[in-house]
């Protein structure tokens, strides 16, 4: 059993609110603890993370990874989730699905075996990132 994030597009970003995410993804990743190391996928250490026209994709390194985090502009595939594990990547999976879903409202149905308690830290780096965020409607407690 792992501890996971789902979300589901249900329209495909706008140019604007694309660009306005991936903004902030590069801002939550640049502020973000300096233990938390990301890479393209955990057994990739010197692969970058892909923040671009088409994707967000990012994953912890070695054992402080877990599954991969993606995140499309396009609804490419109808069921999205990421299994974290809660490892220390976790905050920034957290945080760039909250600032999603105060980017673009509507965009996606995000849900998460995590409660509002939960995102806290994520909420916490986007704030400190100077990124709009909040905890989507779908995660409960």
């Amino acid at each position: 059993m792992g501890y996971t994030h789902y979300h589901s597009h249900t329209r495909d970003f706008t140019d604007a609110e694309w660009d306005r995410l991936l903004d902030a993804a590069r801002k939550i990743i640049a502020v973000a603890d300096h233990d938390i190391v990301l890479a393209w996928e955990f057994d990739e250490p010197n692969r970058a993370p892909q923040l671009d026209g088409d994707c967000i994709r990012f994953n912890g390194i070695g054992d402080q990874g877990c599954e991969t985090f993606l995140l499309t502009k396009e609804n490419e595939d109808p069921y999205e989730f990421t299994k974290t594990n809660r490892e220390p990547y976790d905050v920034v999976v957290v945080a760039v699905l909250a600032a999603a879903d105060a980017i673009a409202p509507g965009a996606l149905k995000i849900g998460s075996d995590g409660t509002p308690d939960e995102w806290k830290d994520g909420i916490a780096l986007a704030d400190r990132a100077e990124v709009v965020a909040q905890v989507p409607a779908g995660v409960t407690p």
